[in-house]
């Protein structure tokens, strides 16, 4: 998950109990997580930097003869 904001204001009169959002990217897709607390969203930011610490990219692989290539697989996320 990246992280492509920082703590921006969320106005919303359907909810108006959500004060913050935060937007980020699974890869995918671009989305937005919306908070009731600043602190949740401070934490929900740094959480998301210590999960992308752990995971790395894909490597390409190659046997001794050097004629096959292979992605490596990615390690299973972790849920929370």
């Amino acid at each position: 998950m990246q992280i492509l904001s920082k703590v921006l204001t969320y106005n919303n009169a359907a909810k108006p109990e959500y004060k913050y959002r935060v937007f980020f990217s699974d890869g995918l897709k671009k989305s937005y997580k919306v908070f009731k607390l600043k602190s949740l969203t401070v934490e929900f930011i740094k959480s998301a930097k210590e999960w992308n610490k752990g995971t790395s990219t894909p490597v390409l692989v190659t046997d001794n003869n050097n004629t096959s290539n292979n992605i490596a697989p990615l390690p299973i996320a972790k849920s929370y």
